[in-house]
């Protein structure tokens, strides 16, 4: 799949680069952030990717991301559930991503312009309401926490997928934007429009390729990819500290010339083989290449839409004074490439080489955070019955009895039997191990820290011919 690289150039310049307050400060040590939204975020990775960046690059802090996410959910019930999903953690950072289920769908399809007209009007009017009265909560009980509000990513309503489209949906997504930016103006928070930034990356590519999209099949949920350009969005803003790391060393002397984020010792050789030995201050962030089972777009994919490798993800190894020709390197006598004395010179970048050390490391790392990720989404299923069956219903989700006797009585859409039905038996299945579940997510967060502090290691840098 080919891919627009124009948007390189685009996202190197802060995404509201007229907004003098826009910045979004980064996460530090012993922080907690929430992640407040509906189905994008109860199964979405934006948030596990952002855990997973901060952690490769921060071992030393102590860092909690917390799923709030409830898969259907608007701000009506968002509102509703403060308290125990938001609240109860203490939260330094807010991020609110409603907006997609606000809007409806199924009206969308109707040839009754007027009644749609209606409609939009209502469930405008009682989503700004609730947005209103949510941000004004949050901010009068955590009146210190950093709020961002995030715009909800498109709805694909031009895309040649087999589901019929709800055309508006998105329009009224949109009518949502200007809202957003003034209420996030009105109580000192933030506001990061993501539907406009993938919109105008969906349009692009669908020029090229008309059956391209940036979400999914269903037109509603980014696959890897889309996850990714939303996790790039957040650091765009942010811009935390530690983002690349360099070596610069001269190989006539040798010595070093620059390092950043990196120490370099033991350094011996000459200007046709070189060795030393690299101390990074943290590990590359892993990008999962593997394509979802529905044919969605990687998350290596979104490398084509967004600056990421030069941004944020950077292990710099230049070489100056190497003799003309070819150079075999070596990462603690495993092949790295082969490169030219220039290559080197103007800096080979071994972030994302499967093949270093540190990569295998980091590989590790987001293994645990994929672990880490299906257990807090265990643990949202427990969360979902509570939100959308149990309090609803007036049933105090601590008497278990009565819990499930209310799921054998809810009564179920039956457009959403199937979705629901799931949902039900994970709770069944999820309950009695709420407490391990806790345990076992705080356990993986140490697991997660530990596995990514970096480990030395020694580069080689051999000419061909030499030998």
């Amino acid at each position: 799949m080919a891919f627009l690289l124009s948007f390189v150039t685009l996202l190197t310049a802060p995404l509201y680069a007229d907004d003098p307050d826009g910045m979004i400060e980064p996460f530090q040590d012993g922080e907690t952030a929430v992640f407040l939204g509906d189905s994008i975020t109860h199964n979405g990775d934006w948030h596990s990717f952002l855990c997973l960046y901060y952690t490769t690059r921060f071992p030393e802090r102590t860092i909690r991301f917390v799923n709030s996410g409830v898969s259907g959910g608007k701000a009506t019930d968002a509102l509703g559930r403060l308290e125990w999903d938001v609240f109860v953690h203490n939260p330094d950072h807010v991020f609110i991503m409603l907006g997609m289920n606000d809007v409806g769908t199924s009206h969308f399809t109707s040839d009754d312009e007027e009644e749609k007209t209606q409609l939009n009007d209502r469930m405008y009017e009682r989503y700004t309401t609730r947005m209103t009265e949510m941000v004004e909560k949050l901010r009068a009980r955590l009146p210190d926490a950093q709020i961002v509000l995030l715009s909800a990513t498109p709805y694909d309503q031009t895309g040649t997928q087999e589901r019929e489209s709800a055309f508006g949906k998105n329009d009224a997504i949109r009518r949502q934007l200007p809202f957003l930016r003034t209420l996030a103006g009105q109580n000192d928070c933030r506001f990061i429009d993501l539907n406009t930034l993938m919109l105008e990356m969906d349009r692009a590519e669908k020029q090229r390729d008309p059956d391209f999209t940036i979400v999914g099949s269903d037109r509603v949920h980014p696959g890897p990819m889309g996850h990714l350009i939303m996790m790039h969005a957040i650091l765009e803003r942010t811009r935390p500290e530690r983002t690349g790391m360099e070596v610069f060393l001269d190989a006539r002397a040798p010595s070093v010339i620059r390092q950043s984020a990196a120490t370099v010792s033991a350094i011996e050789g000459d200007a046709s083989r070189l060795a030393f030995t690299v101390a990074f201050d943290a590990l590359p962030y892993p990008i999962d290449a593997r394509v979802w089972s529905s044919g969605a777009p990687s998350a290596a994919d979104a490398l084509g839409f967004v600056p990421f490798a030069s941004m944020f993800n950077s292990q710099l190894v230049r070489l100056r004074g190497l003799r003309g020709g070819q150079y075999r390197v070596l990462a603690d006598d495993t092949l790295v490439g082969i490169y030219s004395t220039e290559e080197l010179a103007a800096g080979v970048n071994i972030a994302m080489n499967p093949h270093t050390p540190q990569y295998a490391q980091t590989r590790r790392v987001m293994a645990l955070n994929s672990e880490r990720t299906a257990a807090e989404r265990d643990l949202r299923s427990i969360y979902w019955v509570r939100a959308r069956v149990l309090l609803p219903l007036g049933v105090d989700p601590a008497d278990q009895e009565a819990s499930l006797a209310a799921l054998d009585e809810w009564p179920q859409h039956p457009d959403y039997a199937e979705f629901h039905s799931r949902y039900l038996a994970l709770y069944r299945e999820n309950w009695p191990k709420e407490d391990a579940l806790k345990a076992h997510i705080a356990e993986l967060y140490e697991a997660m820290r530990a596995a990514a502090v970096p480990a030395p290691v020694r580069l080689r840098v051999e000419r061909i011919d030499a030998e």
